[in-house]
């Protein structure tokens, strides 16, 4: 299976900053309070103020994380 971003992509991401209900079930650029910085779909965490990371390769969602920041990706541009 193709991961749903490749190197050379380009993304678009939001300048502004979003509610948090706004990141759910999006592809967004977080970084993670442990400094991660990835590219994953948000969803609901299970414990209130905490997000779970979903990845399209293993199409398996993390444990609860905090996050530090999220920009929600906009646009793709392919190379």
């Amino acid at each position: 299976m193709m991961p749903a971003y490749r190197p050379g992509d380009v993304l678009f991401c939001e300048e502004t900053p979003v509610n948090r209900k706004d990141l759910y079930n999006e592809d967004c650029v977080v970084e993670t309070m442990d400094g991660q910085r990835l590219v994953k779909k948000v969803m609901k965490g299970g414990a209130p103020g905490t997000v779970r990371l979903y990845s399209y390769e293993t199409m398996e969602a993390g444990p609860d994380v905090h996050l530090r920041t999220a920009a929600v990706v906009r646009w793709v541009q392919r190379r």
